[in-house]
């Protein structure tokens, strides 16, 4: 999940009366051989990937979201960014996560696990706080992130979000095809468009932040 510098990048969210994340393991869109994978476009450049990898075992479900990007300029590298985090869930319910951030250098963390009152956040940038029970952290990857406060993976905030969705779009995947999509737009602290798919399956993603900012789909074959 990935912010460049932003105050909010990565968001997910389940909804306040029995939200999606309430749902059962095997009611979670967790995508067909449990890997999700996107080309991370700049400016027409790809500068790296987004991984999310998904495993079961009963009712647990862990997700290992891997980011690795890097801006060059002249064969110069300009930007660094990683991030590595794990979500996790038991019977349908987001429980904890956990991040490391490397900023261009600057290593960054965020932690979060579900309490009796909501979620204990802590990180590098944020003093300890409660976030809401309907918190869930910012990774795409669940549609009922567009209707629940988020947890930022990079700056430790939990952020309140706003979606209108303009309609359906075929959007390029990094394999040189094209996915129907719903598109929503994103507006308060985060600013961006998202895409899934008829499936409910994450399918692109776009914004602006020191460049055009695009999201690629990588189709397994």
């Amino acid at each position: 999940m990935m912010t460049f510098g932003r105050r909010s990048l990565l968001l997910a969210a389940g909804a306040a009366c029995l939200p999606l994340s309430r749902a059962r393991a095997d009611a979670l869109p967790v995508p067909p051989g449990d890997e999700i994978a996107f080309a991370v476009i700049r400016n027409g450049s790809k500068i790296g990937e987004h991984h999310i990898a998904f495993t079961r075992a009963g009712d647990a479900l862990t997700t290992q979201i891997t980011v690795d990007l890097l801006v060059k300029m002249l064969d110069i590298n300009m930007f660094r960014y990683t991030l590595s985090a794990q979500e996790h869930w038991s019977n349908g319910v987001f429980q904890a996560v956990a991040s490391k951030v490397n900023y261009n250098g600057t290593p960054l963390s965020v932690e979060a696990a579900r309490a009796n009152a909501g979620f204990k956040v802590q990180g590098t940038k944020v003093q300890p706080y409660v976030a809401p029970p309907s918190m869930m952290a910012l990774s795409f990857w669940n549609k009922a992130m567009l209707m629940a406060p988020v947890l930022n993976l990079q700056t430790g905030h939990t952020d309140f979000v706003k979606s209108t969705s303009p309609g359906w779009n075929n959007v390029p995947t990094a394999n040189g095809g094209t996915i129907l999509a719903q598109a929503f737009v994103q507006s308060g602290v985060l600013h961006e468009t998202i895409w899934y798919d008829e499936q409910g399956q994450w399918s692109a993603l776009l914004f602006d932040h020191k460049g055009h900012i695009q999201y690629e789909k990588i189709i397994s074959t």
